[in-house]
Parts: C-alpha cells; structure tokens; sequence
C-alpha cells in the first residue's frame, strides 16, 4: 500500500512518468490503493470547491464594506441599494467556471491503465486432440506472442463464427496489442448476452475498449442498463470503477 504522500502527489502531478507508471501499475493490482485514491481525489475537489466559495464570499463581503466606507467619506447616507443583477450574474458564472475546470473529466483519466490486466486465459491441457489448435493458441496468447495466437484463432473462427472461446480471445488478444477497436468490436457480439461463459469478462473488457476510446458516457449507460457493477463478479473491481466514473 502507496504512502498517502505518494497519493498526494500523484493527484497534484508531481510525479514523473516513470513514477506515474508504477504508481498505476501498483493501483492495477491493490483494490485499496484505488479507493484510497478515489477517496483523495474526491476530497481533494470538494475542499477546492469550500474555498472557492468563501473566497468569493470575502471579496464580495469585502467589496461592500469598501462601497460603504466611500459613500460615507462622499455625504449622508443614502438609502441602501441592493446588488446589481448583473453583478451576482457575473458572480455566479465565475463560481460555475471555475468549478467545471476543478471537477470537470479528465479528458486523459487513465482508466484503461489503472484497471487493465490482460485476460490470465485457460489451463493448456495438451493431450485433448480434438482442441490442440485452440489449446496450441492459447499457449501463444500466454506467452504474449499475440498476433500468431490471433492469427490462429481466426482461422478456427472461420469455420466457427459463433464460437463465444474463439471471439472473446480474440478480442482479449486484440486488446493486449492495444488494438481497442478490434477488441470491441469481438467483444461487442457477447455482451449483450444473458448466460454465455464470457459475458461478465467481456462487458468488462468492452468498457475497458470505449474507456480508452474516451466513451466514459457510452459505458455508463450500458451499465446502468446491465444492472452494473452489481451484477459482475467480484474478479473485476467493477465498484471501483463505477464510483470512478460517476465522480468525473
């Protein structure tokens, strides 16, 4: 588990790129350092936002004392006059600008880098013939010669087009080049099924495909249509991700 210094500066930008990388490398693998920092991130805007309030809320106090002082240097006091429109118009502009640029999303919110790991795949087990060819693939895909297992996978989904195995390695494959379009597009044809074997991992890696494509409205609405995060297994951390998205 990071410092929370460590978490500090890695909100604030004050990490290198080598330290960026293994930060979120390590936030990749520790469910509790996510929500760590998630939880800074979200106290971090908030304690943002109670500043800029009553720093506006000064100047403001501040500029009708002066007002006052002078219209009391120039003669009698006159009758009090409220505020111009204008004036708290141009106040509360200022109050949403300034808000939207501290809490608006990150247009390069790393989360495809923070949740990515690549697809473990499935036991080898050699000795069944009549799946050497997949199984022969699957020892590729796991020593990360990705293109020579898709290469061989597509020839097996040629003759076998709704094989769910063959889309979703494929497109776990395409993934692990970084070829996310590729990837959503195979996985794309098992999420929005009911009981397949590779429906939760494919929705998972689906979102993980539009997140980097910076679709984070896209993924919401599918899950909120999914009944997600709930209806994932716990072998993704759906939750994380999901309080992520909603406080962008």
């Amino acid at each position: 588990m990071r410092s929370d210094q460590d978490i500090e500066k890695y909100l604030m930008g004050e990490l290198g790129p080598a330290e960026i990388e293994a930060f979120e490398k390590a936030m990749a693998l520790d469910p509790a350092l996510r929500a760590a920092v998630h939880k800074a991130r979200t106290l971090m805007c908030r304690n943002k936002k109670d500043t800029l309030q009553h720093e506006l809320s000064s100047t403001a106090q501040e500029e009708d004392e002066n007002s006052g002082a002078i219209v009391k240097q120039m003669g009698p006091a006159r009758k009090k006059q409220k505020p111009q429109s204008w004036t708290i118009a141009v106040s509360i502009l200022v109050l949403v600008a300034v808000l939207y640029f501290i809490i608006r999303p990150n247009p390069n919110q790393p989360y495809y880098q923070v949740y990515y790991v690549v697809d473990p795949g499935l036991p080898t087990p050699m000795s069944t013939t009549d799946e050497f060819s997949f199984y022969g693939a699957m020892v590729d895909f796991k020593n990360e010669e990705y293109a020579i297992a898709i290469e061989k996978w597509e020839q097996l989904l040629s003759q076998k087009p709704q094989n769910d195995s063959l889309i979703y390695y494929v497109g776990s494959a395409e993934l692990a080049q970084g070829n996310n379009i590729k990837a959503s597009y195979h996985f794309s044809k098992l999420i929005d099924g009911i009981d397949g074997p590779f429906v939760n991992e494919s929705r998972w890696y689906w979102s993980l495909c539009q997140l980097a494509l910076q679709n984070r409205k896209i993924v919401m609405k599918k899950w909120i249509l999914w009944d997600f995060p709930s209806a994932i297994s716990d072998k993704f951390p759906a939750k994380e991700l999901w309080q992520e998205m909603i406080t962008q």
